[in-house]
Protein backbone atom coordinates (compact mmCIF):
# COMPACT_ATOMS: atom_id res chain seq x y z
CA UNK A 1 0.00 0.00 0.00
CA UNK A 2 2.88 2.33 0.80
CA UNK A 3 4.48 1.61 -2.59
CA UNK A 4 1.20 2.07 -4.46
CA UNK A 5 0.69 5.38 -2.67
CA UNK A 6 4.23 6.53 -3.42
CA UNK A 7 3.62 5.69 -7.08
CA UNK A 8 0.24 7.46 -6.86
CA UNK A 9 -1.40 4.36 -8.33
CA UNK A 10 -5.07 4.83 -7.42
CA UNK A 11 -6.19 1.50 -8.88
CA UNK A 12 -3.58 -0.42 -6.89
CA UNK A 13 -4.52 1.44 -3.69
CA UNK A 14 -8.19 0.48 -4.16
CA UNK A 15 -7.30 -3.13 -4.99
CA UNK A 16 -5.05 -3.49 -1.96
CA UNK A 17 -7.59 -1.97 0.41
CA UNK A 18 -10.33 -4.21 -0.98
CA UNK A 19 -8.01 -7.20 -0.47
CA UNK A 20 -7.74 -6.30 3.21
CA UNK A 21 -4.24 -4.82 3.39
CA UNK A 22 -3.63 -3.01 6.68
CA UNK A 23 -4.23 0.69 5.92
CA UNK A 24 -2.46 1.67 9.15
CA UNK A 25 0.78 -0.18 8.41
CA UNK A 26 3.77 2.00 9.26
CA UNK A 27 7.02 1.65 7.33
CA UNK A 28 10.49 1.91 8.87
CA UNK A 29 10.12 5.69 9.19
CA UNK A 30 6.74 5.28 10.82
CA UNK A 31 4.88 6.66 7.80
CA UNK A 32 1.44 5.35 6.86
CA UNK A 33 0.04 5.49 3.35
CA UNK A 34 -2.21 8.37 4.48
CA UNK A 35 0.83 10.37 5.63
CA UNK A 36 2.51 9.80 2.28
CA UNK A 37 -0.60 10.71 0.28
CA UNK A 38 -0.95 13.91 2.32
CA UNK A 39 2.72 14.77 1.83
CA UNK A 40 2.37 14.21 -1.93
CA UNK A 41 -0.82 16.26 -2.02
CA UNK A 42 -2.80 13.40 -3.58
CA UNK A 43 -6.36 14.21 -2.53
CA UNK A 44 -7.95 11.22 -4.26
CA UNK A 45 -5.77 8.60 -2.59
CA UNK A 46 -5.90 10.42 0.74
CA UNK A 47 -9.70 10.51 0.75
CA UNK A 48 -9.78 6.81 -0.13
CA UNK A 49 -7.48 6.03 2.78
CA UNK A 50 -9.23 8.36 5.22
CA UNK A 51 -12.53 6.63 4.58
CA UNK A 52 -11.01 3.59 6.32
CA UNK A 53 -9.41 5.40 9.27
CA UNK A 54 -10.90 5.78 12.72
CA UNK A 55 -10.30 9.01 14.66
CA UNK A 56 -7.64 7.25 16.73
CA UNK A 57 -5.82 6.08 13.62
CA UNK A 58 -5.66 9.67 12.35
CA UNK A 59 -3.51 10.46 15.37
CA UNK A 60 -0.78 8.01 14.34
CA UNK A 61 2.57 9.72 14.02
CA UNK A 62 5.82 8.81 12.33
CA UNK A 63 9.29 8.78 13.92
CA UNK A 64 9.45 12.57 13.54
CA UNK A 65 6.18 12.93 15.44
CA UNK A 66 4.28 14.02 12.31
CA UNK A 67 0.70 12.99 11.55
CA UNK A 68 -1.08 12.97 8.18
CA UNK A 69 -2.39 16.47 8.96
CA UNK A 70 1.17 17.68 9.61
CA UNK A 71 2.25 16.18 6.31
CA UNK A 72 -0.56 17.97 4.48
CA UNK A 73 0.88 21.26 5.69
CA UNK A 74 4.14 20.77 3.77
CA UNK A 75 4.83 22.76 0.61
CA UNK A 76 3.64 19.92 -1.59
CA UNK A 77 0.46 19.42 0.43
CA UNK A 78 -2.47 21.08 -1.25
CA UNK A 79 -5.24 23.15 0.32
CA UNK A 80 -7.81 20.55 -0.75
CA UNK A 81 -5.88 17.86 1.09
CA UNK A 82 -5.75 19.97 4.25
CA UNK A 83 -9.50 20.56 3.98
CA UNK A 84 -10.15 16.82 3.55
CA UNK A 85 -8.13 16.01 6.65
CA UNK A 86 -9.61 18.80 8.73
CA UNK A 87 -13.10 17.77 7.70
CA UNK A 88 -12.45 14.15 8.69
CA UNK A 89 -10.89 15.18 12.01
CA UNK A 90 -13.71 17.61 12.85
CA UNK A 91 -16.36 14.99 12.01
CA UNK A 92 -14.64 12.54 14.34
CA UNK A 93 -14.58 15.10 17.16
CA UNK A 94 -18.29 15.85 16.91
CA UNK A 95 -19.51 12.30 16.23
Amino acid sequence: LITATLQEDELAVHALLNAGVDHCYQNGDGDTAAMIAARLGNQTILETLLARHTPEELRLSNKEGRTALNEASTERGQEAVRRALLSRVSRSIFD
